[in-house]
């Protein structure tokens, strides 16, 4: 199975995040926190943003729980940069599953 292919800054974007792997392309945007996913075979412009709406493979899967928990300590913490998170987008990954909610 081949590795999975990460890039940041030139080809993903300023404070960005893509990785390359089963045919998808997820951009982590480190400063907003929000997360797009493209279908790079149905889909090779990267014209429809499919976050949420497809059951990503485990090792994608994998990433995004990784970032969201991130996410959740940043929120959870006092640094300054925890205001510019996208606080709609992060309730979405709690919504679909990424973060454990609280019991």
């Amino acid at each position: 199975m081949p590795h999975p292919v990460v890039t940041m800054g030139l080809f993903a974007g300023p404070d960005q995040l893509a990785v390359y792997d089963e045919g998808f392309k997820i951009i982590v945007d480190d400063a907003n926190g929000r997360v797009v996913v493209y279908d790079l075979e149905a889909d090779p412009g990267e014209t429809q943003d499919l976050f949420g709406e497809i059951r990503l493979p485990q090792g994608l899967r994998g990433l995004v729980e990784q970032h969201a928990r991130q996410l959740e300590n940043l929120l959870q913490s006092e640094d300054p940069m925890a205001e510019m998170i996208d606080r709609e987008f992060f309730e979405k990954l709690k919504t679909l599953g990424y973060l454990e909610e609280e019991p």
